[in-house]
């Protein structure tokens, strides 16, 4: 889902996916369309109880509100409040991802702020996601942009910008493991004014994901190119983003080949991209304009993001750490992928071999000795889902929405889980290798922990032959438990209490099958249950 900044028209948003949200330039008010909320209307989102000030936009299935707090919030009692209407269940989780996301990346400066969120099924069908969020008063990158087509954006206006941006993808890609934004692009790029300072915030994380190994199989293949063409933007996408069945992992070098772009379109107000096609992404094919003009520094270092080898892309630490340094700044973060080239062996299936890094034009970065990242290893594992964290806390805040509809109690994305849940069906080969974002299982507010590769297993073999011992036992104790027929009996009778026998025993076989739940076994127990006279045709 889209945050609330600005879209220009040369850059909408791609299809299926909810413009980006204005802020109304002073003096000229938007006009609310039907089904708005008028100014003063109380809302409960969560344990907040906000006042609506005023209608800012729509775009998509949304409204976008300016609402006061019950009390300041670091700072400023004003918010933002994103009113969703989710058509199903599909885009209720692409909302659920935006909303954890949040809650995990809380607190860092250059990402915009969670505050709340509220989610309710409507009687009529479908959902509403209610969001409120920290509100950037200065809008969107994009708006400011627009402000600068005459004069454009001068270096040292492009680097504070970028660095902001870049400090924002880090505290993602510094996750254990890592979470790629996937969407990165100007358009997700809003706007803090304090006096005569502006921090540029990321927002927009409906998109978000773990890294993903490199697809085997053309099964593989066709699944990651599906989930490519849904969460990202083609201007911005990596070679091995546009190409999947080049095997390739997308990871986090995904994530630099994007900020190369919005660099790029910083310093030229376009694409490098734009008119060449997909071709020209695939073989990182692209020129620097004659104007305006930049340093060769600055090109250098957007040329060492725009490389086709993802490995001979820089991580975002060295990103960071140029453009700082072009400003005479120290690094805001520190450097973890050398203690990890340290710490984690090299994955390889071949022994490594000497090897020289060619010159490559443009370079800022100092070669060094070894590759400093390793890309996490992905443990191959089974469709599932992981168990859901403990939401006593949000089942305490739920309060009734003034909206028509039912509230999920507990999480307030409960019904997502519950369709997940009842899905018992065969996971496909992509999604037994790939891990989705709810086995993912974000944390909320300042995260911590690590992700665990593991997921619900079928019930072990040993459970199962404790349950053919049990049915093995059960119909021997029955068998000698019954008494011998009398000599006197007839062929007849000798016949019918065989048959009660039988169905006696096949009756307890069911009955404790179904409720061990044995799958084939109660299966089997079943068909002999419900026709005794199968064990007659065999005796």
């Amino acid at each position: 889902m889209a945050s609330y900044g600005h879209h220009a028209a040369a850059a909408a948003p791609r299809p299926a996916q909810p413009a980006n949200y204005p802020v109304p330039v002073p003096g000229h008010a938007s006009a609310a369309p039907a089904g708005t909320f008028a100014p003063g209307t109380k809302i409960q989102v969560g344990s907040h109880r906000v006042v609506i000030q005023k209608y800012l936009s729509e775009g998509g299935f949304a409204h976008v509100y300016l609402v006061k707090l019950p009390k300041p919030l670091d700072g400023t009692d004003l918010a933002v409040l994103k009113r969703v209407a989710v058509p199903d269940k599909e885009a209720l989780r692409s909302m659920r991802i935006e909303v954890e996301t949040m809650k995990r990346l809380k607190g860092h400066r250059m990402i915009v702020t969670y505050i709340d969120s509220h989610a309710s099924e409507l009687r009529g069908g479908g959902f509403e996601v209610f969001l409120l969020m920290e509100y950037c008063n200065g809008g969107g990158l994009i708006d400011f942009m627009n402000t600068r087509l005459q004069h454009r954006l001068t270096e040292p206006e492009i680097l504070h910008i970028f660095t902001d941006v870049a400090e924002g993808v880090a505290c993602m890609h510094y996750l254990k493991p890592p979470l790629l934004h996937r969407d990165l692009k100007v358009e997700n790029v809003l706007i803090l004014s304090q006096g005569s300072k502006k921090r540029f915030k990321l927002c927009d994380f409906g998109s978000a994901a773990p890294p993903k190994p490199a697809p085997q199989t053309v099964v593989e293949c066709r699944l990651l190119d599906e989930d490519v063409q849904k969460h990202t933007t083609l201007q911005y996408r990596s070679p091995e983003m546009i190409d999947v069945y080049r095997k390739q992992p997308i990871d986090e070098k995904s994530d630099i080949w994007a900020l190369g772009v919005l660099l790029y379109k910083l310093c030229y107000y376009t694409t490098p991209f734009e008119d060449q096609g997909q071709l020209a992404i695939l073989n990182a094919s692209f020129r620097f304009h004659s104007h305006p003009v930049f340093s060769d520094r600055l090109k250098k270092l957007i040329a060492s993001m725009l490389r086709e080898n993802q490995q001979s892309r820089p991580n975002v630490y060295q990103v960071l750490r140029e453009a700082c340094a072009m400003q005479g700044r120290e690094v805001p973060i520190h450097d973890i992928y050398a203690a990890r080239a340290q710490s984690e062996p090299r994955r390889s299936d071949k022994p490594q071999l000497e090897k020289s890094t060619p010159p490559v034009v443009g370079a800022v970065f100092s070669p060094p000795p070894q590759e400093t990242q390793t890309i996490p290893e992905v443990v191959p594992m089974r469709r599932g889902r992981l168990p859901v964290a403990s939401t006593q806390s949000a089942s305490q805040s739920q309060r009734p929405s003034p909206s028509p509809g039912r509230v999920t109690s507990g999480d307030p994305f409960a019904a997502l889980d519950a369709k997940a849940n009842n899905n018992t069906g065969g996971g496909d080969e992509l999604s037994s290798r790939f891990p989705t974002l709810d086995q993912f299982s974000l944390l909320h507010n300042n995260g911590g922990g690590s992700f665990d590769f593991t997921s619900p297993a079928t019930p072990p073999a040993a459970q199962q032959s404790d349950l053919k011992q049990k049915v093995t036992e059960h119909l021997a104790d029955e068998a000698f438990a019954k008494p011998s027929s009398p000599p006197e009996a007839t062929a007849s009778n000798l016949l019918a209490i065989h048959t009660e026998v039988c169905f006696n025993w096949y009756h307890d076989i069911y009955t404790t099958a179904i409720r061990q739940g044995a799958g084939a076994t109660s299966d089997l127990a079943s068909t002999i249950y419900r026709s005794p006279s199968i064990y007659k045709s065999t005796t």
